[in-house]
């Protein structure tokens, strides 16, 4: 019996540990900042849960500086904590932060095309943006449509 379950168990650990190993030289590869060590599966999401989650991120930030990456169950997350770090990144990433994920329902009927919260900030998005700013959201639009608003 006890060689039995040795022969599930060992395995099955065996696999757990070579992935989750596997998992870390993958992460080295991504030119990700510095960031604590996550748990398999779950992450750093126990570094982060305890008590406040702001105070976690601030004793995080103290020993990894104020650019660090984080690993929040399967999805990656780097955190900028200071405002200046904040600024830099966001001035020199912009492009890539105004992206979003592509969600599959978005691309069904190719919704995603004429979408000003799916497309990329390019030409098409800029021009729907403009043409919502001045016909939906124009402020004599907003006044005459108020009363089926308050109606609705």
């Amino acid at each position: 019996m006890a060689s039995l379950l040795l022969a599930i168990v060992l395995p099955f650990g065996l696999i757990l540990i070579s992935t989750y190993a596997f998992q870390l030289m993958a992460n080295a590869r991504r030119r990700l900042p510095p960031g604590p060590l996550p748990l398999p599966v779950i992450g750093n999401l126990l570094t982060i849960g305890r008590g406040s989650p702001h105070r976690s991120l601030a004793r995080l930030a103290e020993r990894y500086g104020p650019l660090m990456s984080l690993r929040l169950g399967v999805v990656h997350a780097v955190v900028v904590s200071s405002s200046s770090a904040a600024r830099e990144v966001l001035q020199r990433h912009n492009a890539v932060l105004a992206d979003r994920p592509v969600i599959d329902a978005w691309l069904a009927n190719g919704h995603r095309a004429n979408s000003i919260i799916a497309l990329p900030p390019h030409a098409k998005w800029r021009a729907l943006r403009r043409l919502c700013a001045t016909e939906l959201f124009a402020p004599g639009r907003l006044d005459a449509l108020g009363p089926l608003r308050q109606r609705k």
